[in-house]
Protein backbone atom coordinates (compact mmCIF):
# COMPACT_ATOMS: atom_id res chain seq x y z
CA UNK A 1 0.00 0.00 0.00
CA UNK A 2 1.73 3.47 -0.89
CA UNK A 3 1.93 6.62 1.51
CA UNK A 4 2.92 9.70 1.98
CA UNK A 5 7.00 9.35 2.22
CA UNK A 6 7.98 10.46 6.03
CA UNK A 7 9.44 13.74 3.67
CA UNK A 8 6.38 14.53 2.18
CA UNK A 9 4.32 14.28 5.18
CA UNK A 10 6.91 16.67 7.39
CA UNK A 11 6.61 19.16 4.37
CA UNK A 12 2.94 18.92 4.17
CA UNK A 13 2.75 19.22 8.18
CA UNK A 14 5.25 22.02 7.74
CA UNK A 15 3.00 23.76 5.41
CA UNK A 16 -0.51 23.40 6.96
CA UNK A 17 0.68 24.30 10.18
CA UNK A 18 1.25 27.49 9.33
CA UNK A 19 -2.64 27.51 9.11
CA UNK A 20 -4.08 25.22 11.30
CA UNK A 21 -3.84 24.52 14.83
CA UNK A 22 -0.95 21.14 15.05
CA UNK A 23 -4.29 18.69 15.36
CA UNK A 24 -5.92 19.87 12.41
CA UNK A 25 -2.68 19.88 10.39
CA UNK A 26 -2.32 16.18 11.45
CA UNK A 27 -5.64 15.24 10.38
CA UNK A 28 -5.24 16.74 6.83
CA UNK A 29 -1.97 15.06 6.59
CA UNK A 30 -3.75 11.88 7.57
CA UNK A 31 -6.21 12.93 5.20
CA UNK A 32 -3.98 13.47 2.44
CA UNK A 33 -2.06 10.39 2.84
CA UNK A 34 -5.09 7.81 2.76
CA UNK A 35 -5.80 10.08 -0.62
CA UNK A 36 -2.58 9.48 -1.70
CA UNK A 37 -2.84 6.10 -1.12
CA UNK A 38 -6.29 5.45 -2.88
CA UNK A 39 -4.78 7.18 -5.87
CA UNK A 40 -1.46 5.22 -6.29
CA UNK A 41 -2.86 1.72 -5.58
CA UNK A 42 -6.50 1.92 -6.64
CA UNK A 43 -7.43 4.38 -9.34
CA UNK A 44 -7.11 4.56 -12.98
CA UNK A 45 -4.26 6.47 -13.62
CA UNK A 46 -3.98 8.41 -16.96
CA UNK A 47 -0.99 6.02 -18.13
CA UNK A 48 -3.70 3.03 -17.46
CA UNK A 49 -6.21 5.25 -19.24
CA UNK A 50 -3.82 5.65 -21.95
CA UNK A 51 -3.10 2.08 -22.35
CA UNK A 52 -6.33 1.04 -22.30
CA UNK A 53 -7.20 3.17 -24.98
CA UNK A 54 -3.99 1.74 -27.49
CA UNK A 55 -5.60 -1.67 -26.49
CA UNK A 56 -8.77 -1.08 -27.67
CA UNK A 57 -7.41 0.38 -30.87
CA UNK A 58 -5.66 -2.43 -31.44
CA UNK A 59 -8.58 -4.93 -30.88
CA UNK A 60 -10.62 -2.63 -32.82
CA UNK A 61 -7.89 -3.50 -36.35
CA UNK A 62 -7.52 -7.25 -35.32
CA UNK A 63 -11.38 -7.12 -35.27
CA UNK A 64 -11.37 -5.55 -38.62
CA UNK A 65 -8.75 -7.91 -40.22
CA UNK A 66 -10.72 -11.04 -38.62
CA UNK A 67 -13.99 -9.96 -40.33
CA UNK A 68 -11.76 -9.28 -43.91
CA UNK A 69 -10.49 -12.88 -43.34
CA UNK A 70 -14.29 -14.16 -42.64
CA UNK A 71 -15.08 -12.50 -45.44
CA UNK A 72 -12.68 -13.79 -47.70
CA UNK A 73 -13.14 -17.54 -46.50
CA UNK A 74 -16.91 -17.33 -46.65
CA UNK A 75 -16.18 -16.51 -50.81
CA UNK A 76 -13.52 -19.26 -50.85
CA UNK A 77 -16.31 -21.21 -49.38
CA UNK A 78 -18.54 -20.20 -51.80
CA UNK A 79 -16.53 -20.83 -54.54
CA UNK A 80 -15.74 -24.36 -53.30
CA UNK A 81 -19.33 -25.22 -53.10
CA UNK A 82 -19.78 -24.44 -56.52
CA UNK A 83 -17.12 -26.42 -57.89
CA UNK A 84 -18.30 -29.60 -55.57
CA UNK A 85 -21.83 -28.95 -57.47
CA UNK A 86 -19.90 -28.72 -60.93
CA UNK A 87 -18.35 -32.01 -60.05
CA UNK A 88 -21.24 -33.81 -58.64
CA UNK A 89 -23.36 -32.47 -62.33
CA UNK A 90 -20.44 -33.76 -63.91
CA UNK A 91 -20.23 -37.18 -62.12
CA UNK A 92 -23.88 -37.42 -62.73
CA UNK A 93 -23.63 -37.00 -66.76
CA UNK A 94 -20.15 -39.66 -66.55
CA UNK A 95 -22.81 -41.72 -64.56
CA UNK A 96 -25.54 -41.47 -67.34
CA UNK A 97 -22.90 -41.94 -70.42
CA UNK A 98 -22.22 -45.48 -68.63
CA UNK A 99 -24.66 -46.27 -68.49
CA UNK A 100 -25.95 -45.63 -71.90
Amino acid sequence: MARLTSLERESLLAELRRVFEAPQAEMLVNMLDRLVTYTRDGWVTREDFSELKQIVAEMSAAQRDLAQAQARTEEWVERLEAAVERLAQAQARTEERVER
